[in-house]
């Protein structure tokens, strides 16, 4: 990526800086890209169900590609060296954008898996799910069928 993180040395402080326009930024710029896989974790967490994570990485580079649609390029200066034209701010970057793009991708993908594995839904509760406490033992007949008796 095009960032780097810098220390300050006064406050100790983690900064960032812009190597192409050599802006500096107090705010991680992979922020807004995280708190997006963050908003999709809420969601799931509302609404669970087994093809949304699918879905959500689906839309996750989806929104990449509109972002690489508007580069252009590459493109040779006077001298040879290559640019790319962003036709919706205007920018040209020496960068090729669909590095910066596959990055942020992977790496939103890879928090989102991460996601997944720690939200998995609890399993439904199911009659008899409680049965193996101890406190009630069925039975099961010769065909696998679990079978309670509720005397003594």
């Amino acid at each position: 990526p095009r960032w780097e993180s810098c220390t300050d040395p006064a406050t100790g402080c983690t900064y960032y800086v812009d190597r192409e326009s050599q802006s500096s930024s107090w705010d991680n710029p992979l922020r807004p890209y995280l708190q997006r896989v963050v908003e999709i974790g809420r969601e799931y967490v509302r609404a669970p169900n087994d093809a949304y994570m699918k879905a959500a990485g689906d839309m996750l580079w989806g929104e990449r590609k509109v972002e690489l649609e508007q580069w252009h390029g590459p493109f040779a200066d006077s001298v040879g060296h290559e640019y790319y034209v962003n036709s919706s701010t205007g920018t040209t970057s020496p960068r090729d954008p669909r590095v910066e793009a596959q990055y942020i991708f992977e790496l939103q993908t890879s928090f989102l898996r991460n996601l997944e594995e720690m939200l998995v839904p609890p399993a439904p509760e199911t009659p008899g799910s409680h049965w193996s406490d101890g406190h009630l033992q069925p039975r099961v007949d010769s065909a696998g069928a679990e079978i309670l008796t509720l005397d003594s």
